[in-house]
């Protein structure tokens, strides 16, 4: 059995290492409590305005990364640390950077989506690779927010063995439906477990709903947040993603020869 652990966090002002340090108390408090991977929200470092204050957040980036290493040693974690600022020439990827239990940098993962409707577009640059890792043993794979309308990202990386998607999200509340109803088809369709945080709180014209969700492959729900900052914890049995795939045999059944985009 894993013990996942989602982080709602509501960011108060622009600054990221004020930011910072609020997360990294929710970090602390899972010290002992033998949780195998903590998820962070997407964006968590500022409560918006990004155009005033993501060129002084990604000046304190290194900085968060060398502090995040020494906490997720500390809780003994494995840590997907929602997303951060990273320069790509004039503009930024949304980068999401992964620690391990040992405190060891071992990837990242640059937003392929760019959610246009809110003029990310503007500010960031799209990735142009997907993230697979082994992590303790488990293929686990990243998605970031809006990458989770684009199924085909989710089955991409389940046919390339991944049993685990992480998302860090920034979620409106006026969308909250879809993101309910997305956790729970990826997570039936890929037949993967999906563990899922996302934001709470106002910034200005947006709010955040939470409900950040642990999904098994059957779509069950095993947890999920309400709308205020807390931890959303469940344990998984990874072994549930070959019990479902040997009932429901989508990937023998696949007809990719038919398909067309």
């Amino acid at each position: 059995m894993l013990r996942m652990a989602s982080v709602q966090f509501d960011p108060k002002g622009y600054d990221i290492w004020k930011n910072w340090e609020r997360v990294k108390g929710f970090l602390l408090s899972l010290k002992g409590k033998e949780v195998d991977f903590v998820v962070l929200p997407e964006l968590w470092w500022s409560e918006g305005r990004f155009r005033e204050v993501i060129g002084d957040a990604v000046l304190r980036v290194d900085d968060v990364l060398r502090d995040a290493s020494l906490v997720s040693k500390e809780i003994g974690a494995n840590v997907v640390l929602g997303t951060l600022p990273e320069t790509a020439g004039d503009k930024f990827y949304n980068t999401s950077f992964v620690m391990d239990r040992n405190g060891d940098r071992i990837g990242f993962y640059r937003k392929i989506h760019v959610f246009k409707y809110l003029g990310e577009d503007k500010y960031f640059k799209g990735g142009d690779s997907v993230a697979l890792f082994d992590i303790d043993g488990v293929e686990v794979g990243l998605e970031i927010c809006y990458d989770i309308r684009f199924f085909e990202l989710a089955r991409t990386l389940a046919l390339k063995g991944a049993k685990v998607l992480l998302v860090p999200a920034a979620w409106p509340v006026d969308r909250l439906t879809h993101w309910r109803v997305l956790n729970v088809a990826t997570a039936i369709l890929a037949q993967v477990f999906v563990v899922s945080a996302n934001r709470v709180g106002d910034a200005g014209v947006l709010k955040y709903p939470g409900h950040s969700m642990i999904t098994d492959p059957w779509g069950e729900i095993l947890a999920e947040g309400g709308d205020e900052p807390s931890i959303v914890v469940a344990e998984i049995d990874i072994g549930k993603v070959a019990e479902v795939r040997s009932k429901i045999t989508v990937y023998q059944d696949m007809r990719p020869e038919l398909y067309r985009m």
